[in-house]
């Protein structure tokens, strides 16, 4: 009898053993299984926020790209950019509650894709339409720009791209991450204007 209970008293101080041991385990993995899931979560958002800026720059470079040429006139000319910031904007309403757009410029575009003579987004040099966010409004307000003469007649005609800056406030690491910039651009040529806006042999 002194025997059994030895061995059943053994067995309950194993099995308390065990428990302790998983509860500690369990304690260790559990915020890098949680860190793990919240970071899925977050990559899942980013990568919705960077699809919906993209989306946006191609719509309005889709705009620019087929009604600018055919702009004669400067009033006509701001009108298509203003429309072109417009199309953004309605793209952009799908975005997530945590982004914040924070810039746009349309701008001429060099043989890289950037503005003309960059190698970057530092800066936007002319000819460059430049829009800065109205959290108030919600809208894109226009600031500078002018592009009086693109060359869309003849062989080569001229780039014109949509670039986009959003601001992405990561959910559960706000503190950790801090704000995340999103930068999507698209960059297309200047479809030829009406044929009579073109020089005979153009």
């Amino acid at each position: 009898m002194r025997v059994v209970q030895g061995t059943l008293t053994r067995r309950r101080r194993r099995a308390n053993g065990d428990e302790g041991a998983a509860l500690i385990e369990a304690a260790i993995i559990l915020p890098f299984l949680v860190i793990l899931v919240f970071g899925i979560v977050e990559l899942g958002f980013l990568f919705r926020s960077a699809a919906v800026t993209n989306t946006a720059t191609r719509s309005g470079a889709r705009l620019a790209a087929s009604q600018y040429g055919s702009a004669t006139t400067s009033a006509l000319q701001l009108n298509v950019v203003d429309n072109t910031a417009l199309t953004v904007e309605r793209d952009l309403a799908s975005k997530g509650s945590s982004d914040t757009p924070v810039l746009l410029w349309i701008y001429k575009a060099g043989s890289n894709g950037f503005p003309m003579s960059l190698s970057d987004f530092s800066a936007c040099t002319d000819p460059c339409f430049k829009y800065t966010w109205n959290a108030g409004t919600g809208h894109f307000v226009r600031q500078s720009g002018a592009w009086s003469s693109p060359v869309v007649c003849g062989l080569t005609h001229d780039s014109i791209g949509v670039y986009i800056k959003m601001s992405h406030a990561p959910i559960g690491f706000a503190n950790f991450l801090g704000t995340l910039n999103i930068t999507e651009r698209t960059v297309m040529t200047l479809e030829p204007p009406n044929p009579n806006s073109c020089p005979s042999g153009s």
